[in-house]
């Protein structure tokens, strides 16, 4: 399988590791929303019925108006690193969740996007109201956890309050 990704674009292997955040975002989202509260229930019982579909991933990416960059943009090649694909699933699959409360309580789209420069990503998200304090002690710990297996080459910037959502940028230092 990984032999497969690395022949594919860079745009493509975007978006397949955003498919595989995203069933990881609906697997998570059931899980997590059990004990929560009337939105939590709604992010359950969708997340529920993505899991069912052929094709749960796509269908919360176009719930969440999330478009992969086309092929007519170049994307940098420090995408394809393992110590970004590693970083980027962990945090886009959070902040697909968080895009997924604000898409369900009401938030205007789209809720989900990226922005990428030369050397950083940034993840974008918006979050419903009762989600929007952030849990600094636990997102610390696990970026600083996170930070630890990744080395030098990539740093992760924790989430931060933006006017438009929230943001959580990975940033390349070349070597």
């Amino acid at each position: 399988m990984f032999q497969e990704l690395g022949r594919l674009s860079t745009q493509k292997l975007l978006e397949e590791l955003v498919l595989c955040a995203l069933n990881h975002t609906i697997y998570r989202g059931y899980q997590r929303a059990k004990t929560r509260d009337v939105v939590g229930q709604d992010v359950e019982t969708t997340c529920l019925a993505l899991s069912r579909q052929q094709d749960g991933a796509r269908s919360l990416m176009e719930k969440l108006e999330f478009h992969v960059p086309p092929e007519s943009e170049t994307l940098p090649d420090w995408l394809r690193k393992t110590g970004f694909v590693i970083s980027f699933h962990h945090c886009f699959w959070q902040a697909a969740y968080h895009a997924l409360r604000a898409q369900l309580a009401g938030q205007p789209g789209p809720v989900l996007w990226l922005e990428i420069k030369e050397n950083e990503l940034v993840i974008v998200n918006r979050s419903d109201q009762e989600a929007s304090g952030l849990k600094e002690s636990k997102d610390r710990l696990f970026f600083d956890r996170l930070q630890g297996r990744l080395g030098a080459s990539f740093e992760i910037w924790p989430p931060v309050s933006r006017p438009d959502g929230f943001a959580i940028t990975i940033r390349y230092h070349p070597q």
